[in-house]
């Protein structure tokens, strides 16, 4: 249920949303892994015109959600496609710093 509204929010082009929704959700305190995160991924990847508008703090939590830094890529990549000033940020928030 929570990966499905999670999902449907983000396809409705309101990715900030479906952060909230998923964050409310969470049982574990953040502590586990988020339910409904895999959903909302998948709608972001298949909607990344959702992003466009995005603030930058939100945009920093949604790409930190993406985990992974292939993961971050592939985003990045389909949002060249409709941003890429969005696009060159989600590449910036992957960036850890130090490294």
């Amino acid at each position: 249920m929570v990966g499905h509204a999670a999902y449907d929010l983000a396809l409705q082009g309101k990715p900030a949303a479906a952060l909230a929704w998923i964050k409310r959700m969470d049982s574990s305190g953040g502590a586990g892994s988020l339910p409904g995160i895999t959903g909302f991924r998948k709608a972001i990847l298949e909607r990344p015109d959702s992003l466009k508008n995005v603030d930058d703090a939100t945009l920093g939590e949604i790409v930190a959600k993406f985990g992974s830094s292939s993961a971050v890529e592939s985003l990045a990549k389909k949002l060249d496609t409709v941003d890429p000033v969005q696009a060159a940020k989600v590449r910036r928030f992957a960036v850890k710093p130090g490294l």
